[in-house]
């Protein structure tokens, strides 16, 4: 009788510690996913740093970047207001993320708390796509205004980029 109720206590341990270990690597896998999403995006910035800062001046090129499409690349000319503080009085290009259109994103703020910026010495960059992303915002109660946004959607998780450098400026582009 006591063999019996011995068996029953260590196989409920068992099965208890069996499940407390696959609750712990499904939780630890969660947050490597999640981890592992900003890193590929870390190594996407500096790719595209990479492809900018091996063009001489006059020079351009087209690359394939990956991407994600909770993701968005921007850019900010060194005179250029509401860019992230991680820019400070530079030009930069940044990979942030969330909704390009979100007011948040179209001041900079996205970037500086879920984005990694580069810096560039060039005085002004641009980032567009073609065609012009654009979103509408509500200014009056029956009234509308357009906003443009430059920026680059990734809309599938491997794009192609074009980037033409010249001496004191940079345009990074994509063309559906």
């Amino acid at each position: 009788m006591l063999k019996k109720g011995l068996l029953g206590h260590t196989t409920s341990i068992i099965i208890a510690v069996i499940g407390l270990l696959l609750l712990g690597a499904g939780i630890y896998k969660m947050y490597g996913i999640f981890k592992g999403e900003d890193e590929n995006m870390k190594k996407t910035i500096d790719s595209i740093e990479g492809k900018i800062k091996r063009l001489e001046d006059g020079d351009k090129g087209k690359f394939l970047v990956r991407g994600n499409n909770k993701w968005y690349v921007t850019g900010w000319s060194a005179e250029e207001k509401g860019k992230p503080d991680k820019c400070y009085l530079n030009s930069c290009i940044c990979i942030c993320k969330g909704n390009i259109f979100a007011g948040d994103a179209l001041s900079g703020e996205s970037c500086q708390k879920k984005g990694f910026c580069r810096i560039f010495e060039e005085k002004k960059v641009i980032v567009k796509s073609d065609p012009i992303l654009k979103a509408v915002y509500a200014t009056g109660e029956n009234s509308a205004e357009g906003i443009d946004s430059s920026g680059i959607i990734f809309k599938s998780n491997l794009i192609e980029i074009e980037v033409k450098k010249e001496k004191d400026s940079i345009e990074v582009s994509y063309r559906e």
